[in-house]
């Protein structure tokens, strides 16, 4: 009767005692192709970006192309980027996965209208990507704030500066690589 309610205790007490505790080990990305659509102070860009995912920062670089005047002003608008994230928040659960960190990005547009307009812009803001886990597809969003420099000659061969503050709001569907 005592070995009994031994076991008894013993099930009552853990249903799950004989069973191996399966934990759920995350599997995040190693790295992601983003198509994405950025607004920023000066115009609406889109393009590609590819972000490299190591055990304490992600990596990206991205080329864009401004829409406004690219198509419309028949401008080709091309800007080159690249930022770093630390992800805070980096999880991997059963059905989905989620990394959220402070980003710190920078910025070089080139717009080639008479003499040759340069702009670089610091960005300090966040970035996100989630999904599911088992897919390849996330949704993927970032947005910054920081200082913004423009510089062009004139046609009297003068060099103009001007300074700002630029923000970039950007969302993206990305294809993970496991």
């Amino acid at each position: 009767m005592i070995r009994f309610i031994f076991i008894f205790l013993l099930f009552l007490n853990n249903p799950t005692s004989f069973s191996q505790d399966v934990v759920h080990t995350a599997i995040l990305p190693n790295s992601m192709f983003i198509a994405s659509a950025s607004l920023q102070r000066m115009d609406i860009f889109s393009g590609f970006t590819y972000q490299q995912n190591f055990k304490r920062i992600d990596v990206g670089t991205s080329f864009n192309l401004g829409l406004r005047s690219t198509f419309g002003a028949q401008q080709v608008y091309s800007q080159f980027g690249s930022y770093l994230t630390y992800p805070l928040i980096q999880q991997g659960a059963k059905k989905r996965d989620f990394s959220f960190g402070p980003m710190l990005g920078v910025h070089a547009s080139f717009l080639n209208i008479g003499n040759k307009l340069r702009q670089y812009d610091i960005l300090l803001g966040y970035s996100m990507y989630c999904g599911k886990t088992k897919g390849n597809l996330k949704f993927f969003h970032q947005a910054g704030l920081g200082p913004f420099a423009e510089y062009f000659r004139t046609s009297t061969n003068t060099l103009v500066q001007s300074y700002a503050l630029n923000y970039h709001l950007t969302i993206g569907l990305a294809y993970a690589i496991y």
